[in-house]
């Protein structure tokens, strides 16, 4: 191996520079402890540039380099540019150990790592020299983040440090090709797996899945994966299981060993601008025939058949929604969703309070009702009529958006709802308009 190559490549940028999207994953290769971000990307930092590491911690994880920060040896950071950026260097070659391999420092949980070489690097070989099993995945980003096969020079890829190792091996590919050995954490035949993915209008989240695999556990086992650090404003869908890892509790897999009469697959979906959004289901003629698919809403529980559509469309109630996707016989579905079924009425506070734009209002009803929701100002005027109707039983969610009936927005202030079915007032709360 020499001690000096030559890196060079052209990491293209999309005029746009306002969506999240446009960040990339990249990496610096060869050994880059003394070099600074400045000599990387030029021109004024959050006008014509922005870049974070990830420190691996649960939250607060993205830290904002400045142009005098060093960069690491084997470490990957988002790079925003405002157009290509364009790198041509001449890279100091990383020494090898005795097994011809160079060892890039980890942190716990999540890191962003880079290759070190000047010649891509096959992930199973990365795996085979670390001993990793064979769903340790390597994750691209181009938009969304990919399952990817190789570490290419000057790329940067998420990878979590599930063993809390201090270092990962790398190993120097000598020669053009590097033996590639299928490895699937799932096998095609075990049972059936249905992908959720979920769409916004900034991005997709499509790697995700839910299914039935005999070699599987009842709790945690390899065929999980955590779910990558959710990016700034971007839309994500995940299973929340705690009980699995407490503190990085976001999986993007949850395998069962059984089917059984049922299962409840609880997960979330994150969106901070709080826009309209898309779940759709692949692969649910894999599910036996005589199973019902439903997916049930946190804020409005009608049952949704997803056999009938795969898809479900709907704007948050808040930048978190909750969602149960129940899949089993006829009576074992009844059942689950009788559980949610409110047993009394219920007028929920607005979320979020205080709001500037927009607020969602949850009622829960124990049959089916004739009911009324109204917005009145602290001096008893009628503002606005947000349901006026029958509702069937269970939770409807309603959203103001700070206006009057004839449309105009309103001042700042206090205003109260309320609910009446029928002729009885149910409950009325306060929230607050914060402009």
């Amino acid at each position: 191996m020499a001690t000096a190559a030559i890196a060079s490549t052209s990491i293209s940028y999309t005029d746009d520079r306002a969506p999240t999207t446009a960040y990339r994953l990249v990496g610096g290769p060869g050994i880059v402890d003394t070099v600074r971000v400045s000599s990387i990307l030029t021109g004024r930092q959050k006008f014509d540039w922005r870049i974070f590491w990830d420190n691996g911690a649960a939250d607060n994880y993205l830290v904002e380099l400045s142009g005098t920060s060093n960069l690491i040896t084997g470490a990957g950071y988002w790079v925003l540019n405002k157009g290509n950026l364009d790198v041509s260097t001449t890279m100091r070659m990383p020494p090898l150990a005795t097994d011809a391999t160079f060892s890039v420092p980890l942190h716990a949980a999540w890191n962003i790592i880079a290759n070190p070489f000047d010649k891509n690097v096959s992930w199973i070989s990365v795996q085979d020299a670390n001993g990793l099993p064979a769903a340790s995945k390597l994750l691209s980003y181009s938009g969304k983040y990919d399952s990817s096969g190789t570490m290419q020079t000057l790329g940067g890829y998420y990878y979590f440090n599930a063993s809390n190792a201090t270092s990962l091996k790398i190993p120097y590919p000598f020669g053009l090709n590097q033996p590639m050995r299928a490895r699937q954490a799932v096998r095609e035949d075990a049972g059936w797996k249905v992908r959720l993915s979920y769409e916004t209008d900034i991005n997709r989240d499509a790697d995700n899945y839910i299914g039935i695999a005999p070699d599987a556990k009842a709790g945690y086992d390899e065929l999980e994966t955590h779910k990558p650090p959710l990016f700034l404003d971007q839309g994500f869908l995940y299973f929340p299981r705690p009980d699995w890892d407490a503190t990085y509790s976001r999986f993007n897999t949850d395998f069962r060993p059984a089917l059984g009469d049922g299962q409840v697959w609880e997960f979330e979906i994150m969106n901070p601008r709080k826009s309209r959004g898309v779940i759709r289901l692949a692969g649910i003629d894999g599910i036996p025939a005589e199973n019902q698919v439903i997916l049930v809403s946190e804020y409005e529980s009608t049952p949704i058949d997803m056999r009938k559509d795969n898809s479900y469309t709907f704007t948050p109630a808040g930048d978190r929604m909750k969602f149960r996707l129940i899949t089993g016989k006829q009576s074992f579905v009844e059942k689950e969703l009788g559980k949610l079924a409110p047993q009394a009425y219920e007028l929920a506070q607005n979320f979020p309070n205080p709001f500037n734009s927009t607020t969602a209002i949850s009622v829960k009803l124990p049959e089916d009702s004739q009911i009324r929701l109204e917005i009145y100002s602290t001096l008893g005027q009628r503002i606005a009529e947000l349901a006026d109707g029958r509702y069937t039983r269970g939770v409807h969610t309603f959203r103001w958006q700070g206006t009057d009936e004839a449309g105009r927005a309103v001042a700042t202030g206090v205003y109260f709802y309320r609910l009446t079915y029928g002729t009885n007032l149910v409950q009325s709360k306060k929230m607050i308009i914060a402009k």
